[in-house]
């Protein structure tokens, strides 16, 4: 009876936590889960009214609800750090956004690839900041919350915030679709620009066909030609500075050796030599060609591909997460705690899956722990009496 009485218990709580995932998941405020119950309780008493006892046991009060959606968001970092001892490198992306309450709040999200390219993107921390926003104070925000994790900084290879993005696939590191619009855009620019100059409308058909326009009006739209090519400069010009590097990574067997860095010639020269790695290059996604490499005749090839595979796409992470905060940080819930907060950002986010199994050992092991403790101090107690 015991044995039984225990284990419906644990169902019951397993049931609670698996509820309170997903009002978290679903950014659903904490109060959901009262609604949730009367639902299956009305279900239960419908098709299954043998079982009412068991729905009835679920316990998804407010209260209930907030506490699990902490252990949750608790397993699922410490998930994180665990896979953060395995990085080989990794990223980080951060934006400030200010909440409800005008607190300032410094979201921080990691990018990480493991030895067998397996990658892992993780909301790392939240960080309040009162008072003013300077670089230094950011910088300190920033320095806390790697140390807090324990992530090296000696293996952080790129930071991207809202003005620096880096276009970097999801799964697969650089996206080359996008870099090769990027360039394609640049070098259509810059023909206009000069065609425009020369007074030669050969791409500008509707303008050829139109009265003879002005020498004034043909410098007028050469000139408006040139800022939008002045502004891609500025915007993009992380990519010049690497594109060499990006290279190496989406086209490896067409880059020329002499015109990447040193450390890498040698094992590129191999590579491009190699008939049967250029086929496996053309026939595999990028992702399995560079898990596919002997690690011992390509060690810093592999080391380069997982630098280019840890960058972040851009800050758009973080900005779709200020907007989950919104939502629940709102005129009606702007007392939420930065813990509460944290919590339900870091569940609403993660592409980790909680381990439950886990959660529901440590619980019933904190109990324990509780109930030697009030032994404890009625012992302690009564002898002082």
């Amino acid at each position: 009876m015991f044995i039984r009485q225990n284990t419906a218990q644990k169902a019951s709580t397993l049931a609670g936590y698996v509820v309170a995932y997903k009002i978290a998941k679903n950014n659903k405020p904490y109060s959901e889960g009262k609604f949730i119950k009367d639902c299956m309780m009305s279900m239960g008493k419908i098709l299954c009214p043998e079982k009412i006892k068991e729905f009835k046991s679920v316990s998804l009060s407010r209260k209930t609800v907030t506490t699990q959606i902490n252990v949750i968001a608790t397993n699922l970092s410490t998930q994180f750090r665990q896979r953060i001892e395995n990085f080989k490198y990794f990223s980080v992306t951060m934006d400030e956004s200010t909440d409800r309450s005008d607190t300032a709040q410094l979201l921080i999200f990691i990018r990480g690839v493991d030895d067998e390219f397996d990658i892992t993107e993780e909301l790392a921390c939240l960080q309040s900041i009162k008072g003013k926003t300077t670089g230094q104070i950011i910088y300190n925000e920033f320095s806390e919350g790697l140390q807090n994790l324990n992530a090296p900084i000696s293996r952080l290879c790129n930071i991207t915030t809202d003005g620096v993005p880096n276009m970097v696939g999801k799964n697969a590191g650089f996206s080359d679709e996008t870099w090769g619009c990027l360039k394609s855009f640049k070098t259509q620019l810059s023909l206009f620009y000069n065609c425009m100059a020369k007074n030669d409308l050969t791409h500008f058909p509707r303008l050829k066909s139109m009265s003879p326009v002005s020498e004034n009006k043909l410098k007028e739209f050469s000139q408006a030609l040139k800022k939008p090519h002045t502004e891609f400069e500025t915007r993009f010009q992380d990519f010049k500075n690497i594109q060499s590097s990006l290279d190496v990574f989406s086209i490896p067997f067409n880059v020329d050796p002499e015109n990447v860095c040193a450390e890498l010639q040698l094992e590129i020269i191999e590579m491009q030599y190699s008939t049967h790695l250029k086929q496996l290059f053309l026939n595999s996604t990028k992702l399995d060609f560079y898990r596919a490499l002997p690690k011992a005749e390509f060690p810093k090839i592999i080391a380069h591909a997982q630098k280019i595979m840890a960058m972040f796409a851009s800050s758009y992470v973080c900005e779709q997460t200020f907007s989950t905060m919104k939502l629940r940080k709102n005129s009606i819930r702007n007392r939420l705690t930065d813990e509460h907060l944290f919590a339900l950002l870091k569940v609403a986010s993660s592409q980790l899956v909680p381990a439950f199994e886990n959660i529901m050992e440590n619980q019933k092991n904190s109990i324990c722990l509780t109930r030697l403790t009030r032994q404890s101090l009625r012992i302690k107690v009564k002898l002082i009496i």
